[in-house]
C-alpha cells in the first residue's frame, strides 16, 4: 500500500506540512470538469467549481492537521487523492485529543 501513496507530486508546504496530490486526483478533477461542461452550467463555471471542491477538501484536511498540532501531536503530510484527502497525523493517546482532531476537519 505504501507504493500507492508514493505516486504523487508535491504541491507546497503549509506550516512545515507537505501537501501532495496523488495522480488519481487529476482523474477526478477531469471527470468533474467534463460533467460540469456537459451540463447546463456555463462552460467557464466548470474550472471554478472543480477548484472550489479541491480547496474545500484541502481546508478540511488542514483542520485535522492544525488540531493535531494544537493538542501536541504532529502531522507529517497531507495527501489529496480521488476519494478526498488524507492527513497523516500522530495524535497523542488522549480521548480529548482524538475527539478534537476528528471534529476540527468538518468544522473548518
Amino acid at each position: 500500500m505504501e507504493a500507492f501513496w508514493s505516486w504523487s507530486i508535491p504541491l507546497f508546504r503549509f506550516r512545515g506540512v507537505p501537501i501532495r496530490a496523488h495522480w488519481t486526483l487529476g482523474l477526478v478533477a477531469l471527470f468533474d470538469f467534463m460533467l460540469y461542461v456537459r451540463s447546463d452550467f456555463p462552460w467557464w463555471l466548470a474550472p471554478i467549481l472543480v477548484a472550489l471542491l479541491l480547496v474545500s477538501v484541502l481546508l478540511h484536511e488542514g483542520g485535522h492537521a492544525l488540531a493535531t498540532r494544537a493538542v501536541g501531536g504532529r502531522c507529517s503530510e497531507i495527501m489529496l487523492w480521488a476519494l478526498g484527502g488524507y492527513a497523516q497525523c500522530t495524535i497523542p493517546m488522549r480521548a480529548g485529543a482524538h475527539l478534537l482532531t476528528a471534529i476540527m476537519g468538518p468544522l473548518v
